[in-house]
Parts: structure tokens; C-alpha cells; sequence
């Protein structure tokens, strides 16, 4: 009899040892590193739930139903592709000279992604790092309307200082430069390189105005305190943030940019949106649909309370644990 219940007392934690060996085996196939990682670290760390909620949530595959919206889709393409090539301006385009080598190639990609191949390209190869900037240099130098350069990171060191002064050199002869900057990732270098620029007369940016609402209550508990993971760089980049208050759930998902441009659908920000699932996401170029558009975001922020740097730095440890912990998940979400 004890025999017999120390065994059972024991398959609990053989079940999980065999839980974790098991995931070992299963869930990096065919799966991003990043997102087979996040799914161990949860199934070691809660073998139960993390092997339920992978059965539940983790295959890689699209359902039949949505494999076959994406063959309706392909076909919509292809459709598209045989008009336009209809149209004697665009057949050049559409149909450039194929050396026969590549014509499988083509075909194969053709087939997979309902697109031919185009013409009309120029590529250009740069084999070495400073060979890269001297054509960035000569470019700004070639300028005669405007010059635009956007980095993740630019730094007024050795290699830069060229691009600078070649910008500099562009403002004094009457061409307009505009830098935009990561304000975070370039956090380092921005004192230095934004005095430059600005004693050179070059209007250079860290970002835009942004204001971003969101719901201050959520109906996913992982995503909401995942997503709230999130806020405090936003905040730093000085990006705004409104939360719309409870109990109302704000489901919209629509932006606006500058006076001409507004995107709307059903697309979440999140990977298994993006990547997964088959959202639909409108954009619109014109102005009167972004200015429609902004009086529906303005009554929302007209309801919405603004959240500040200090006081969400200061909310609660235990909303911060639950915050930090939802964000490791965020890969299978």
C-alpha cells in the first residue's frame, strides 16, 4: 500500500519531467528561435499550463479555412497581374526578358506568390562599410531639391562627421536637409550629433508627435500586462499616452498620419497579427478621410486620461511583476 502511493505521489513531477523532455523535442521544429525559446521557458518553468496553452495556441500552421482564404487571395492576385498585363503601358514592366537559366526561378516564385517579376530595377552593390558612406556623401553632394536621411543610429564620430559636414555643406547652398533619428537607440550619441546639425542650420528631428490611446482595462490578461510592458520607453521617446477608462474596452484600431494618411482594420499590434492571423488592414491616401478619422480620435481622447513618465515609473510593484512577466510571453502572444 505505501509502495503504491508513493507512486502516485511521485507522477506529478514525473509527468512534468516528461512534459519538459518532450517540449525539447517538439517545439523548436519548424519555429523562430525567439518564439521556441519563450514557449520553454514557459513549459519548464510551468509545465501544466505551458503544455496546455501550446496545445491550445502553439501550432505554426494556418487552419484549412484560412489556407484557403489565402488561395482565394493568391488568385485575386493573379487575376489583378492578368489585367494589368492588358495594359500596353505596363507591359514592359511586367513582362521583362527572362534568360532561360532563370526561368524555373521565376516560375517558382510566381507560382508561390501570384507575382511576376519586374522590370525597371537597378541594383547596386557596396562590397565595403566606407565605401557605403562615400556613396552617402556623393549623394547629399549630387542633391539639388532635398536631402533625407533617417538612421536607427547616427553618431558624430569618425565616419559620420563626413555625412555631417556633407549635410552642412548641402544647407549652405540652399538645398533643405532634414534628419530623423532613433530618440532611444541613439540615445548615446544624440547630444553631440544634434549640436552639429543645428550649428550647421540642418532641421533635425528625434521623432514626430505621437499620441497613442489605449484601453486602460484589457480582455486578455497576458497581452494587456504585456502590452503595459511597453510604456515606460514609449513614454521616455516622449511618445504620449492616453488610457481610455473603464469599463468601456476600446477595441478600434486605426491610425492617422500627418493630413493624408489613415490605416484601418482589424490587425492587432502584435506578432500573431502580423504574422499569423489573416488580418485586413486598410490604408487611405487623402485628407478628408484622415480628417473624419481625427474627429473620432479626438472624442476618444476627450474621454481618455493622459498617463505621465513619474507616475507610471511609480505604479505598484506587483502591477510591475505581472507587467515584466507577460512581456517574456509576448513572442507567443
Amino acid at each position: 500500500m505505501n509502495s503504491a502511493w508513493t507512486i502516485v505521489s511521485r507522477l506529478p513531477a514525473l509527468l512534468s519531467v516528461a512534459i519538459r523532455i518532450v517540449a525539447l523535442f517538439v517545439v523548436p521544429v519548424n519555429r523562430k528561435p525567439s518564439s521556441a525559446t519563450a514557449w520553454l521557458m514557459l513549459i519548464f518553468g510551468l509545465p501544466y499550463l505551458g503544455a496546455i496553452l501550446f496545445l491550445l495556441l502553439g501550432s505554426p500552421k494556418l487552419s484549412r479555412r484560412r489556407r484557403a482564404q489565402q488561395r482565394t487571395m493568391d488568385d485575386l492576385l493573379r487575376k489583378a497581374v492578368v489585367d494589368a498585363r492588358q495594359l500596353p503601358t505596363l507591359q514592359e514592366v511586367l513582362d521583362p526578358p527572362i534568360p532561360p537559366r532563370f526561368a524555373p526561378l521565376v516560375q517558382l516564385n510566381t507560382n508561390l506568390g501570384g507575382l511576376p517579376p519586374f522590370a525597371g530595377n537597378r541594383v547596386e552593390l557596396l562590397p565595403d562599410y566606407q565605401g557605403a558612406v562615400d556613396c552617402i556623401v556623393a549623394a547629399i553632394e549630387r542633391a539639388q531639391r532635398y536631402v533625407h536621411v533617417e538612421y536607427f543610429q547616427f553618431a558624430d564620430d569618425a565616419t559620420g562627421s563626413k555625412v555631417i559636414d556633407a549635410l552642412i555643406r548641402a544647407q549652405k547652398r540652399g538645398v533643405p536637409c532634414r534628419v530623423l533619428v532613433d530618440y532611444i537607440g541613439n540615445f548615446f550619441f544624440n547630444r553631440a550629433l544634434l549640436k552639429r546639425l543645428r550649428s550647421g542650420g540642418v532641421a533635425a528631428q528625434r521623432g514626430v508627435n505621437v499620441r497613442l490611446i489605449v484601453s486602460e482595462i484589457g480582455d486578455q490578461f497576458f497581452v494587456h500586462h504585456a502590452q503595459r510592458s511597453y510604456y515606460e520607453a514609449l513614454l521616455a521617446a516622449g511618445v504620449q499616452i492616453y488610457r481610455y477608462p473603464s469599463p468601456v474596452l476600446l477595441h478600434a484600431k486605426h491610425m492617422s498620419i500627418d493630413d493624408d494618411i489613415a490605416v484601418i482594420g482589424s490587425s492587432n499590434m502584435d506578432m500573431r497579427s502580423f504574422q499569423l492571423d489573416l488580418e485586413v488592414t486598410l490604408i487611405c491616401y487623402g485628407t478628408d478621410v484622415v480628417a473624419e478619422m481625427e474627429m473620432i480620435f479626438a472624442d476618444n481622447l476627450r474621454h481618455a486620461r493622459p498617463v505621465g513618465l513619474h507616475e507610471w515609473r511609480t505604479r505598484p510593484l506587483i502591477t510591475k511583476l505581472f507587467d515584466n512577466l507577460a512581456r517574456l510571453t509576448s513572442a507567443l502572444q
